[in-house]
This record gives C-alpha cells, structure tokens and sequence, in this order.
C-alpha cells in the first residue's frame, strides 16, 4: 500500500449501488456513479436536539467542561439555521469505517446527515464478509443522496479510512469511529473550527455515554480517556503528539498527502499516535475543541478487553521503536510505574511465559466476583492488572516479530 493516496488502489473491490446491485466496475475506493445519482436532501431519518444523544450525559472532566459549550454549540447552529457565511465554509466530508457493528449505523447516520453542513457521509465497510452491514446500508440508502458506502477487503480500520478519504469529494475530511454518536451539527462545526486554514488538524470531544451503568472495562478506559483531555487542557501538550483518533478533521489534500495508513506500523493499537507524528512532522498543527462532542458508546467484553490489552502493548512498543527522535526507548517498567518494584518483576516474568493468558484471566475473574459485591474499587484493580499483565505480554509479542 503506497503512502501516497491519490494513487491507484492494485485492485478492484465491489460497491453496492443505492438499489442493493453488485456493481464490480466501479473504481476501488469510489461509491459507483449510481450511488451518488440522487440529488443531496433531507433525511427522512430525524436526529433532533432533545433527542436521545443530547440527553447522554458523560461524566467526569469531559461531561463538566464540555456541557454548556457544547449547548452554545446546539443553540447557536438552530439559531444561524442556514447562516450565509457557512457559505465560505470549507465542504467537509465525513468518512466512517466499520466492521461487524451494523447496530451502530442507523443512529450514526442518523446525527450525521441531520447536518446540513455535510457535503456527504462515506462508509466503508472493512471486510467482504459484513453482509449484516451492507444490508442495513442498503435500506438506509434511499434516506438522503448524501450517504453512500462500499466494501473493500479486510485491511484494518485505516485502511478503510484511507479508501474512504480518496473517494471524497470535500476539501475537509471528518474521520468519526463507527460508535460515536454526534450530539449537535459535528462536521459544520468542525468546518467552521477550520476556517480557511489548510494547516489545522481538529480534534473533538468523545466522552463516554454514561446513560446505563458501565463494565470495568468501559469505566477503565473513560478514566483513560478523561485523564487525556485534562492533560491536553490543563498542561497544553502537543495535540498531535497524542492524537486520539475517532473525531477529528483535516484538510482532504494534506491527508492524501501524508497518509493515514502507514506501511511501517502495522500493529492494531496506536496507529492513530503514528499519524498524528506523520502530521506534525508533514507541518500541520493540532487544536483540540471540546464543544465538537460526539458520545462514545463504548462497550468490551472481558475477552476483547484483554486482547485489546495485548494490541496495546504491541503498539506501544512500535510506536517506541519507529519514532526514537520523538520517545526515549521503551520501558515495559512504564506500565507498572505506580506499583513496588518487586511486584512488576513478578508480572514480567510471568508475562514471558505461556501462562499469561491464564493469570489475567484469571485477575479479572476475581474482578468480575467483587463487582457481584458492588466492590467497583476492588474491581478495577484486578482489571488493571489483567490489562497490564497483557500489556507486557504484547511488548514481548511486539519484541520478537
């Protein structure tokens, strides 16, 4: 896969026209003519303010900081309805990839296209085999000549993204995740974040949905995230040297340019870190707006919270190792940094032998037990230990490829 993505994608993948037909003529990457053939109008699908997205309600850091920008945000977009001056906006495409998460779409689609301010919504569907998808697509379809989507073989979410942003139309490109859902008009305030500005890379908000009660593992990584944006609020790190992917924007030209997908980082977990060093080093600037919410409906099972574990510890690990210029070498003591010495010597052993696996099970088994108890504190410690416990087992993965 080239860097470079105005170039020729080496083959053909299969699109769906808006009437359900295989259309295998239609360029790699590029919704078939029919799919665009309706002319853009609006939704029969409704996202309104005072629906349920706006009455999701994150809690922690974000939830606080962001709420009475992002109601300026709702009320101001009602108010300008269809301002003249979005006229001089950039266009702004939003572009989704997805994969086995059909549930997700409809609403998704749903708050996207509920934005006059979207030139279109592309989504790509990773994988040939998303049949559950491709169907949902194709009956939402007719809703709104603004949504057209395609398959392309299983590659991995960048990938996907990447397909996506080649076959846009808009100087500005939206990247969203598959499972946020926009709580006002996303990509017109993204667009107006922008400006003319070609050199600006905009990161929103994605708070976690609060709006049933969370597994340890959504409440871990809420924590993760909120302990983020407070880092990027309070201490004015460099956006792009931790870009946290899932909401953000960038002119379409500078992104073809420099490239999602990277063919040097191929592991799961971190790719977004890897684009965002490619940006700033490509001359872009980073700007983080909490008021550009979008909910995250965060959900893992204790089986995909610990592989997910293990992904992030082989990311890491080749984040480290491809950008010594901007980290030191990669110390898997990094990761047990708040625990005694001697009792992260004892998980690092065990991390090199076969039974990891079996111990962070084993970890969060006795985390879900003291959740039957309401011992939530009690909880979260044996799911981190779980997580890190995998962590270092995927550095060790990372290690010996």
């Amino acid at each position: 896969m080239t860097a470079h993505l105005g170039a020729e994608l080496p083959y053909r993948v299969w699109c769906v026209t808006r009437h359900g037909e295989v259309n295998d003529r239609a360029p790699v990457g590029r919704p078939s003519s029919q799919v665009n053939s309706r002319p853009p109008g609006k939704s029969s699908l409704s996202f309104q303010s005072g629906g349920a997205a706006d009455r999701l309600s994150p809690r922690g850091l974000v939830a606080q900081d962001v709420d009475q920008s992002d109601r300026r945000s709702v009320q101001g977009s009602q108010q300008r309805g269809a301002d003249p001056s979005d006229e001089q906006l950039q266009t702004i495409s939003v572009i989704v990839a997805t994969r086995h998460r059909a549930s997700l779409l409809e609403p998704l689609i749903a708050a996207v296209l509920s934005d006059p301010g979207a030139l279109e919504l592309i989504v790509v569907i990773d994988g040939l085999d998303d049949f559950e998808s491709l169907s949902t697509l194709s009956k939402l379809g007719d809703f709104d000549g603004r949504l057209s989507y395609f398959c392309t073989p299983q590659g991995g979410q960048f990938i996907a993204l990447q397909r996506g942003v080649a076959a846009a139309k808009g100087e500005l490109v939206l990247l969203l995740d598959d499972d946020v859902l926009p709580t006002s008009p996303l990509a017109s305030g993204h667009a107006r974040r922008h400006g003319s500005r070609d050199d600006l890379v905009v990161v929103g908000s994605m708070p976690v949905s609060n709006t049933a009660p969370l597994g340890v593992a959504t409440r871990i990584y809420s924590e993760s995230y909120n302990e983020h944006c407070r880092s990027i609020l309070e201490t004015n790190l460099a956006v792009l040297d931790y870009l946290w992917g899932g909401n953000f924007s960038l002119r379409r030209d500078r992104c073809l340019d420099v490239g999602i997908n990277s063919p040097s980082f191929v592991a799961h977990y971190h790719a977004d870190r890897d684009f965002g060093y490619r940006l700033s080093n490509a001359g872009l600037s980073g700007v983080f707006e909490p008021s550009l919410r979008a909910v995250h409906l965060h959900s893992r099972s204790p089986e995909a919270f610990l592989r997910d574990a293990g992904r992030q510890g082989v990311g890491i690990e080749l984040l480290h190792r491809l950008h010594p210029e901007r980290l030191e070498p990669f110390s898997p003591r990094q990761l047990f940094d708040t625990v005694p010495y001697p009792i992260y010597l004892i998980f690092r052993t065990i991390s090199w032998t076969r039974t990891s696996g079996a111990a962070s099970r084993l970890f969060i088994g006795l985390g879900l037990l003291a959740g039957r108890f309401h011992l939530d504190a009690v909880e979260t410690f044996f799911a981190k230990m779980a997580q890190h416990l995998m962590q270092l087992h995927g550095v060790r993965m990372g290690r010996v490829r």
